[in-house]
């Protein structure tokens, strides 16, 4: 099964190479702030979709496969002057063939924009500090096995059962 850490680290490796030297954080860290300009990255909400998981048949030691689709929100938040091209050079590298084939080699497909990028400036020490935000909608297969055993051995005696083994 993949944890949220896998997945956070994913999405914080595809944002660091699109951003080169620009600092991406995860949001809500009691870190110092760094110099702007930088990004954050949020993981706002996890929700299973699809309705039921899909199951294969037991195999031969009675294990199931057991997949389910989920979505995650990405919301992104860059900070400073250059925080409207940071976005954009975000969101616009989720278009291009190498990023979205590295991502989806990972296990994580881009679905869709939530929210375009739009204006957050707030006052910093008695002046606006440009900020701009977007919401991204990422897809993952959440996996699990469930192992419900097997029937290894059967004997009957005319129309008696007289053991089942099961392992």
């Amino acid at each position: 099964m993949r944890t949220q850490e896998d997945i956070e680290g994913v999405l914080y490796n595809w944002a660091t190479a699109i951003l080169g030297n620009t600092p991406v954080l995860w949001y809500h860290q009691n870190v110092q702030r760094p110099a702007v300009d930088y990004v954050t990255l949020h993981v706002q909400s996890d929700t299973r979709v699809g309705g039921r998981a899909y199951k294969t048949l037991a195999d031969t030691d009675g294990n199931i496969q057991v997949q389910a689709n989920r979505e995650i929100v990405v919301f992104v938040k860059a900070y400073g002057e250059t925080s409207k091209d940071l976005c954009h050079l975000l969101r616009n590298s989720l278009d291009l063939p190498s990023v979205t084939e590295s991502l989806t080699a990972q296990g994580i497909a881009f679905i869709d924009t939530l929210m375009a990028i739009s204006d957050a400036a707030e006052i910093v020490q008695n002046k606006f500090e440009e900020r701009e935000q977007m919401d991204l909608l990422f897809r993952y297969a959440e996996q699990d096995t469930d192992t419900t055993g097997y029937i290894d051995k059967v004997e009957v005696l005319g129309n008696d059962l007289i053991t089942i083994t099961i392992q």
